[in-house]
């Protein structure tokens, strides 16, 4: 058996933490087979959900086709701008639900060498270039917004009882909904690597890898929802940082593992990024894996049973002591628990989470309840909305 997980762990280039599982596995492996029928059932009945939810062909269509009028538009009043409409997040993940929001970057890079080209020749401390950095986020939000309400091209498909909403939290947004019902925040990336477009497609190819991977997801995202886990406002979890949960477990958690090291496996092929300074200049949210992944044992666990093990691996999981490396795939040394974000972990504004827990054990050993939720967005902490 250990030899067997020794194998696993190497082929997909894992490091697993084994001890809850064992124990989950000495505790209620009889019941699990005892109810073995049961467990298929809710696992095909919260598959059934899943399907009944997600987000359709139809809406990622008229998703995409507002982020190339958003791109068309913007250029239009902006002829000289160098940038790009960046749709990421689930609905580009395959972890979207009907009626999920659209988070959308402009990836402007060129406003960023305008922003250094004033440092020149000045003393600017790291204070100080972030809000300077900031401040021309906030004024290309503001041109954008301009653009929104004044361009005859776009004006009819704003909501305008909703209007334009400017977000100043710690990500500025604009958020936007259309008139069919698509929620729209707006985000200025002037970082070369945009790392929510790298983050999103490397969770579109763990979606891909194993369909309990994102129906997982749906499952942990609802049940946050309704214990407050997920609450980002008040200190709790966003679902970019549920989704990390998962693979983590995934990875790490169970055995065989079911997710792979994904960026490991594929570090020579130029395929996923590795960190913010060695990154594919291009993706193509269309394209396999450069290979096929190596072959190992089969993880044949039920979602519903996965859903009980992910409860019983955090509810114990000692969250002052170690940290998840999801580019690593495996668990540090930490005092606080810290999600790095698979790619950038030393980029300011990308979606990585830094919680204290005194509460999280507790949440997890009382609550079983399961509803399937929508893809909720980044938290962006306490808002401050200029309508």
């Amino acid at each position: 058996m250990k030899g067997s997980e020794d194998y696993d762990q190497r082929a997909y280039k894992v490091t697993s933490n084994l001890k809850p599982y064992h124990e989950f596995k000495a505790k209620f492996g009889r019941i699990l087979e005892e109810y073995d029928i049961e467990f298929h059932e809710l696992s095909f009945a919260m598959l059934d959900h899943f399907e009944k939810k997600k987000q359709k062909q139809e809406e990622f269509e008229r998703k995409m086709n507002l982020c190339k009028l958003l791109k068309k538009v913007i250029s239009d009043h902006n002829p000289t701008w160098l940038f790009n409409v960046v749709p990421t997040g689930s609905s580009v993940t395959g972890l979207a639900t009907e009626k999920s929001d659209l988070d959308v970057a402009i990836h402007i890079p060129q406003a960023a060498l305008i922003v250094e080209a004033k440092c020149q020749g000045r003393k600017i401390t790291e204070e100080e270039r972030k809000i300077m950095w900031r401040e021309m986020q906030l004024e290309i939000l503001q041109i954008v917004r301009l653009v929104l309400e004044n361009n005859t091209e776009i004006k009819p498909y704003i909501d305008w009882k909703e209007g334009v909403k400017l977000v100043q939290a710690q990500i500025q947004i604009l958020r936007i909904t259309t008139i069919d019902g698509i929620e729209c925040d707006i985000s200025v990336v002037l970082d070369l690597f945009l790392s929510s477009m790298h983050n999103s497609f490397l969770i579109k190819h763990f979606a891909e890898v194993d369909h309990r991977f994102g129906l997982l997801c749906a499952v942990v995202k609802e049940w946050g929802a309704s214990t407050k886990v997920k609450n980002p406002k008040d200190g709790g979890f966003n679902s970019y940082a549920l989704v990390l949960l998962v693979t983590h477990f995934l990875q790490c958690g169970t055995s065989p593992p079911i997710l792979p090291n994904l960026q490991h496996l594929y570090k020579n092929e130029n395929f996923f990024a590795l960190s913010e300074r060695i990154f594919p200049s291009r993706l193509d949210f269309g394209a396999p894996l450069p290979r096929p992944l190596p072959q190992q044992s089969v993880n044949p666990a039920t979602v519903s049973q996965l859903f009980l093990e992910f409860l019983y691996y955090y509810a114990d999981f000692d969250f002052h002591k170690y940290f998840i490396s999801v580019n690593n795939a495996m668990i540090k040394n930490r005092d606080t628990l810290n999600m790095f974000d698979p790619d950038a972990p030393q980029n300011p504004d990308a979606p990585r989470v830094r919680f204290q827990f005194p509460t999280m054990d507790d949440i997890l050993k009382m609550e079983t309840d399961v509803e399937v939720n929508d893809e909720g967005e980044e938290g962006n902490g306490e808002e401050d909305v200029d309508n």
